[in-house]
């Protein structure tokens, strides 16, 4: 079974990509600027990320 990155490494390289396209590339920029944007505008998304910063998801 291989190992999973843990929540916090997973959010940081998120947001290095999202403000710096030189950190991995233009693409994963793009890509994590995306991801950031569906994670503020969408209700759902945005309750999850909420109950998962909270501990309760």
């Amino acid at each position: 079974m291989g190992s999973q990155p843990c929540p916090t490494s997973a959010w940081t390289e998120l947001l290095h990509n999202a403000g710096d396209a030189s950190y991995q590339g233009e693409f994963r920029h793009r890509i994590a600027r995306a991801e950031l944007t569906r994670l503020f505008e969408s209700g759902t998304a945005n309750r999850l990320l909420s109950e998962f910063i909270a501990g309760l998801n």
